[in-house]
């Protein structure tokens, strides 16, 4: 994508790095419950050649199943 000038190297990330935790409450057979959060970092991809700021993202879903 580079060579091609598809992407501009010096505004491109060039690593990212995310951890995530998961949170699921099974209140019974049909009713459950699934909280999720990430974190991901980022080297490059901002102006001036320095880090784009961290993303973080919080997801939730209930699910009912009959």
């Amino acid at each position: 994508a580079f060579s091609r000038g598809f992407a501009d190297a010096t505004k491109s990330v060039r690593k990212a790095s995310a951890w995530g935790a998961g949170l699921n409450w099974i209140w019974n057979t049909n009713l459950k419950y699934v909280l999720d959060f990430e974190s991901t970092s980022f080297d490059g991809g901002a102006a001036a050649n320095t880090d784009r700021a961290t993303e973080k993202s919080i997801q939730t879903r209930l699910q009912l199943s009959f």
